[in-house]
């Protein structure tokens, strides 16, 4: 027994006093061995649920790893789609902005349009108004040369009715006379033209 054999018993009768403590003995021994062997009987499942404990342990482990490295990705992941977010927001603000400042500026686009569309109204109504000066003046021309005409006429006929004029023979023969009215008319309406025209030139280049 000393030895962890509990196979030995003691076969050989003792003392009537001493007897008992052999039978006690033998039962105990016994006893012991079938304990042993049903604790080593149960041992044996219970070794193939530690082994298989350890064994999901470290599948439990391995997953656990891949779960955390999952982990981290998924947040490596939804940090890149929160830059892409904010940055995609800047954008857009900047977008809003451009399309405000190009609004604005196509309205003043418009409003200088605008502008420029009534300057050449009222540069079409002055032009109008040249040209009915014009007219007014090539009127007055026209009456100026016809009053130095009939004028001319009335002197000229006057002195002959005189007996002013001499014969062919005699002396030159005689002219018209000319007033300082007629000339001055004649030379006013052309250079009223050229001042006409060079003023609508102007109109038409700062146009």
């Amino acid at each position: 027994m000393a030895g962890s054999d509990l196979t030995p018993t003691i076969q050989t009768p003792s003392l009537p006093a001493l007897d008992q403590l052999r039978i006690d003995f033998n039962e105990t021994s016994s006893k012991m061995r079938a304990a042993l062997q049903t604790i080593s009987h149960n041992a044996a499942p219970i070794a193939v649920s530690s082994q298989q404990i350890q064994s999901a342990s470290n599948d439990l482990a391995r997953r656990t790893e891949q779960q955390a490295a999952s982990v981290e990705e998924t947040a490596a992941a939804l940090e890149q789609i929160t830059t892409t977010v904010v940055d995609s927001s800047h954008r857009a603000r900047e977008a809003g902005q451009m399309v405000r400042r190009t609004k604005q500026s196509a309205e003043h686009s418009g409003k200088v349009v605008g502008e420029a569309v009534d300057a050449m109204g009222k540069i079409e109504q002055s032009a109008g108004g040249i040209g009915n000066s014009i007219g007014v003046v090539d009127e007055i021309a026209f009456q100026t040369n016809l009053l130095a005409l009939n004028l001319g006429q009335s002197k000229f006929g006057g002195a002959a009715k005189a007996g002013i004029f001499e014969t062919p023979a005699r002396s030159a023969p005689a002219q018209v006379p000319t007033t300082p009215s007629r000339p001055a008319a004649v030379r006013a309406a052309p250079a009223f033209h050229g001042n006409a025209a060079l003023k609508s030139g102007d109109s038409r280049e700062e146009f």
